[in-house]
């Protein structure tokens, strides 16, 4: 997992446009991501490294496409589980 410095993280928010900072935050999308990963057998405990991870594409320390991959690994879990 990426070590990304706090302050690093808390400039790349601010620099978000105002409709990311909302999806980033927005509990519906929290919802759906916990629904997913309940679906997909994720213990709770490994739920919140996803969500990290799912943030880290957000504000682009990781690339979309490589998010199923680090998932995986992350989690120790099968590629078609992430």
């Amino acid at each position: 997992m990426l070590k990304i410095p706090q302050q690093q993280v808390f400039d790349r928010i601010e620099s978000l446009p105002e409709r990311v900072k909302e999806a980033l935050y927005s509990e519906s999308n929290a919802n759906i991501l916990w629904s997913i990963c309940y679906a997909q057998h994720i213990p709770n405990q490994k739920i919140y490294m996803v969500a990290t991870l799912v943030g880290d594409v957000i504000l682009g320390f990781t690339h979309a496409e490589d998010l199923a991959q680090e998932i995986s690994f992350q989690l120790e879990l099968s590629i078609s589980q992430a």
